[in-house]
């Protein structure tokens, strides 16, 4: 056994630069895997989180059985619960118009017959979702009577 340490020990003590090299690349090695272990978990948890904002999708919803609104008492007993981050109320009702509610013309046919109100809390709607406001600004939670008007919200 001491016969072999010695003979690879003459031999590596006789190519120093060989061994300073090969140890470096297996050092190097090592650290980019323990490296990119640590960091491909947190940047695919970040792009899912991203996917899923810009989606208009969160982790959980919560709805009512027969579609009707919950009470609000509701909403609180979900943001206490432990790990939830945010929590938002959300309301949508399609809305059918009346005819020639635009135009007001019976010869010409509506563009628009239906359209879908929704309520939210803009604070925590910005929390859950990315919503981008290319012109104006988004609904601040002093305005009580205002309304947007989108052909969708992404």
């Amino acid at each position: 056994m001491w016969m072999q340490m010695t003979l690879a020990v003459r031999y590596l003590w006789g190519r120093k630069l060989r061994t300073v090299l090969t140890t470096l690349a297996v050092m190097f090695g090592v650290l980019v895997i323990f490296g990119m272990n640590i960091l491909v978990p947190s940047m695919v948890q970040a792009f899912t989180a991203n996917a899923l904002a810009a989606s208009g999708q969160v982790d959980m919803t919560i709805t009512h059985k027969t579609g009707e609104a919950f009470a609000p008492d509701v909403l609180d007993k979900v943001k206490a619960v432990a790990g939830v981050r945010v929590a938002a109320g959300f309301l949508s009702r399609p809305v059918n118009l009346p005819l020639d509610f635009y135009d007001h013309d019976p010869n010409q046919a509506d563009k628009v017959s239906a359209v879908t109100l929704v309520g939210l809390d803009p604070d925590a709607a910005q929390a859950l979702h990315n919503y981008s406001v290319t012109d104006g600004r988004f609904l601040q939670a002093s305005d009580t009577d205002a309304a947007v008007l989108t052909a969708g919200l992404a």
